[in-house]
């Protein structure tokens, strides 16, 4: 479920090291694998001697209907309707991984190009705290909100411009199709989806891993470009059609074909 040979992954800590360590000794040995994207099979077959034909991709299930069905809530529209231009970005608070202090540091430069801007943090984890200090540090009180988790995702992306990812690995990203069946543009780093459903210049924005100003570029760009955006929202549904599971019955029958992959094997 995450791409353990990123080198993202194995410097994120000892913990992350030694499961990259258990990986290049296990791989190896298993019958089959399933994997939950393209880049996370490549990644394997490009640092261990493993048989293609054994490995099965199986993407996170999305019920993407929810999403695209969802309408706004108008209690949340007024809470945000004083700002120009909304921010969201979605994840565990697991700064090694999900990488929500470069956004914080973005906001510093994006609040000069946009004064009456927003970015929501959705999430909770160990590092919410630390966010909250580097807010604080920052001045951005009026500019970063730290969101607890919400059950209502599907209603709550309907009242932003621009949802963000910026991790430093990934598995699949499943906020990233959240997002995009919200009518919401992406801007995220090359991790998870990006490349296999997230198509630089055409229904997101791809930047470097941890590169702060191409990502501040991208937002930027996006901001001042209100058709670049639209043009990302259009290719994005047309993206959604695309995806091989749409259902839960799909995906359970897809689960039960790698199972019997590995059986066979």
């Amino acid at each position: 479920h995450t791409d353990v040979f990123s080198p993202y992954f194995r410097g994120a800590s000892l913990k992350e090291r030694i499961r990259y360590y258990l990986a290049v000794f296990l791989i190896p040995k298993a019958d089959c694998l399933r994997v939950v994207s393209e880049r996370i099979k490549n990644s394997i077959i490009s640092h261990i001697a493993y048989r293609i034909s054994h490995v099965s991709i199986l993407p996170i299930f999305t019920d993407i209907k929810k999403f695209l069905e969802a309408k706004k809530d108008p209690i949340i529209e007024e809470r945000f309707r004083n700002y120009d231009f909304k921010m969201i970005a979605v994840g565990r608070f697991v700064d090694k991984e999900k990488n929500f202090s470069m956004l914080i540091e973005m906001m510093k430069n994006f609040i000069k190009i946009c004064p009456k801007a927003i970015l929501v943090i959705v999430g909770d984890g160990p590092d919410r705290e630390k966010y909250k200090i580097q807010i604080t540090n920052h001045k951005l009180k009026n500019h970063v909100i730290i969101e607890a988790w919400r059950d209502d995702l599907e209603s709550f992306y309907k009242s932003f411009d621009l949802f963000l990812l910026s991790s430093n690995y990934e598995g699949w990203g499943r906020t990233a199709i959240e997002a995009t069946a919200s009518g919401l543009p992406i801007v995220m780093t090359d991790v998870g989806v990006a490349g296999e459903f997230i198509k630089d210049g055409k229904n997101g924005s791809i930047v470097p891993v941890s590169d702060k100003d191409r990502f501040l570029r991208s937002c930027r760009d996006l901001y001042l470009d209100s058709e670049k955006r639209k043009s990302f929202i259009s290719a994005g549904y047309e993206s959604l059609k695309n995806l091989r599971i749409k259902s839960q019955q799909e995906y359970l029958k897809e689960y039960e074909k790698s199972i019997k992959l590995c059986l066979r094997s």
